[in-house]
This record gives C-alpha cells, sequence and structure tokens, in this order.
C-alpha cells in the first residue's frame, strides 16, 4: 500500500506540475444558458445537494463507465478525500508544489501529515 501512495502522489505532483506549465487561464463562459441554469437551481431552494447534483452523479457514472460517482464542493474537498482514501495521516510526508494555493498544503495538515514544498523539474 506504501508504493501505490507513493506512485499515485508522484502521479499527482507530475500532472499538477504539467498542467500548471501547459494550460493557460481562461475565463468561464456565462451565457443565457447557464444564466438560467443558475437561476433554477437558486429558485428550487436546492443549492448544495439535491436532485440536480444526483442527475449530474447520474450522468458522469454513465459517461465515466463506473458504478458510482460522488460530487463534491471543491477540490480542497476532493484532495482530503483521496488522501483519507490513501490512509495519509500523523508522520506521512506529502510532497506538493511550492507554486500552488495554501489549500494543497493545508489538506495534508488536515490529515496530520507534513507538507514538503518541493519544486522538481519534468
Amino acid at each position: 500500500m506504501l508504493f501505490l501512495k507513493k506512485v499515485f502522489l508522484h502521479s499527482l505532483l507530475v500532472l499538477t506540475t504539467y498542467f500548471m506549465k501547459k494550460v493557460p487561464f481562461a475565463p468561464p463562459r456565462i451565457d443565457k444558458e447557464v444564466i438560467d441554469e443558475v437561476s433554477a437551481a437558486l429558485a428550487s431552494g436546492w443549492i448544495t445537494t439535491g436532485p440536480r447534483t444526483k442527475a449530474l452523479e447520474k450522468e458522469v457514472e454513465k459517461l465515466a463507465q463506473v458504478p458510482r460517482v460522488l460530487c463534491i464542493n471543491s477540490c480542497t474537498g476532493g484532495l482530503e478525500l483521496v488522501m483519507r482514501w490513501l490512509g495519509i495521516q500523523k508522520g506521512d510526508e506529502v510532497i506538493v508544489p511550492a507554486y500552488t494555493y495554501c489549500a494543497t498544503a493545508n489538506v495534508a495538515l488536515h490529515c496530520e501529515a507534513t507538507p514538503n514544498y518541493g519544486r522538481y523539474e519534468i
């Protein structure tokens, strides 16, 4: 399991570093269709979980051909979920990019691990 953790975390670091170099900032697309969908969600009273979230999870299950999908509210939540699933805990060291948002390292701290700000070239 330790080897799997190291491989996963190394892969995550490599992908994060790669995409930070390659993906430029792009403004969000906010057209009438998006505004109408947001307005409908607000009017429904379900702004976190609920029928729209469940519908999205079902749609992603079909698209990804997986048995179960769980929508969460942020990358921070996803990182913590994965670290806890991998068993990251006190005494573990998590390598995070030196150029990142603070939440990347904070998640390691929430799991009582030690963040290591590395600078690595691919």
